[in-house]
This record gives structure tokens, sequence and C-alpha cells, in this order.
């Protein structure tokens, strides 16, 4: 809930590919909004590779307030396996070398920098909980743990037992530091975004708000309530987790407005 001397947000999301590819757009992007923004607060986000943080771009970042979330998926050996250059070489040294780069020059920056792992079933996901675990850079850093994403894939994916017992078991060790069993340095801090879904689940049960008269079906999307993704020609899409090479989740572009039928 907004208090009365609180402005409204709207927040800016920058996905890709890789955005920063497109920096001088960017920049162009965040000025315009700043200079129609009024009486509310506007806010940027992004999710990049991590291998184009120049000190350009991070000192950009920084002076207009950017979260950042750098995709990572473990260590060398793991990350490399699948995130590599069109030149077969892999991106983490590189990626590394700019996260230490940031913390060196903007220590006070941590906040708004996180990380994304992304687990496949080709990974050995102790590893990569041990990983982040034990780098010092990632002390006090968000982890966010995301697993492959099925949809539109030519080969099921397919996870042995070894992955699911590691997963399950630093998911109850979760579960008992929640409750001052355990001390959570023993848990990976991949799974604590668990927490945060489990104190919503909280807080939706006891909130006991009244029904609205007007409702939404839910969902992540809510097209033009709480998120709207444009493509690079200026198609409108729902959000960023529909397919935006298909015409069928098209509501509208940049030149016609919005496209909806009844």
């Amino acid at each position: 809930m907004m208090r009365n001397n609180e402005l409204a947000e709207v927040t800016i999301n920058f996905y890709g590919g890789e955005p920063l590819i497109e920096f001088d757009l960017i920049k162009e992007c965040v000025s315009y909004a700043r200079s129609l923004v009024e009486g509310k607060r506007v806010h940027f986000n992004m999710t990049t590779n991590g291998t184009i943080l120049t000190d350009d771009v991070v000192d950009f970042l920084v002076k207009n307030d950017f979260s950042v979330s750098i995709s990572l998926d473990g260590s060398r050996e793991e990350h490399d396996r699948n995130r590599k250059f069109a030149n077969g070489e892999g991106s983490f040294d590189i990626i590394m070398a700019n996260v230490r780069s940031i913390r060196s020059r903007y220590p006070d920056y941590d906040s708004h920098v996180s990380f994304m792992a992304t687990v496949n079933p080709h990974i050995d996901l102790e590893c990569v909980m041990e990983f982040f675990s034990t780098e010092e850079v990632f002390s006090d850093r968000s982890i966010i743990y995301n697993s492959v994403n099925e949809a539109y894939l030519n080969e099921e994916l397919s996870y042995d037992q070894a992955h699911y017992a590691v997963r399950n078991f630093e998911y109850i060790k979760m579960l008992f530091a929640l409750v001052g069993k355990l001390d959570s340095e023993y848990v990976s801090r991949l799974v604590f975004r668990a927490k945060g879904e489990i104190e919503n689940r909280l807080r939706a049960l006891s909130s006991r708000m009244p029904l609205p008269a007007e409702t939404h079906h839910a969902g992540p999307c809510l097209p033009g309530i709480r998120k709207l993704f444009v493509r690079t020609d200026g198609t409108f899409f729902p959000c960023e987790r529909v397919g935006e090479e298909l015409d069928y989740y098209q509501i509208g572009n940049l030149d016609d407005g919005w496209t909806l039928k009844e």
C-alpha cells in the first residue's frame, strides 16, 4: 500500500539478448523517460550477461540508480559449458573481472547488484552451490536460482535423482534455518529465494483483505496493468515471458497504440 507522501513508481526493465549492445539507445531511453516522468519515481532494471560492463557503462548505471542482474551459472567449468562467445571461448573470467571491478570502484553499490544462476541437467548443482557460498565476491549479494525453461525445447529435460536430492536437502535446511534450528550460514544462498516466496504467501494468508468488486485472473503478465514488454521494433507484448516471435501475443505498437480486441 502506498502512503500519502510516497510517489508512485514506474519501473523500466532492459532485457536482451544482451541489452548493453545498444548502450547508446539505453542512454537515450533513460533520458527520455526522465524528461516525461511527472509526479512519479522512475526506476531502472537491467538483466545482462556481464561481459560488457565497462567503466563507462558502470558509471552510467550507478549514476542512474540501476538495479542490475548478472547471469552467472556457477564456477568457471559450469558457467563456460553453456555461456560461450562466438569463438568458443568461455565468458566466466571476463564477468568475474567486471564484478570485482564494480565492487572495487563502487563498494556501496552492492545492494543494487544481483546474480542469476540458470541450472540445467548437465551441471553439478552441489558444485554450483559451493561456488556461490565460498567466493568472497558474492558475500551479501542476492543470488537467484532458476531452472531452464522447458517451453519450446526440442528435447525434454531430464534431471537425475542426485540433482533433486541436493536441491531438496538444501530446501529442508532452509526451513530449519527459518525456525531457528540451523544457522543460515550452512544453507546455500541459491535456495533462499524460496524464503521470500513463503513470506509472500504468509502475508497473503494473514492480510484478510476483502475481495474487490473487480479483479484480474492473475498470472505474471497483467497486460497494461502491471507489465508491458516492448520489442525493439516497437511492438507491444503482455510481458517478457511470452514468445515475442509469435504474432498471436501482440497487443499493439508504438505507432498505433493498443490493438486489444473485445
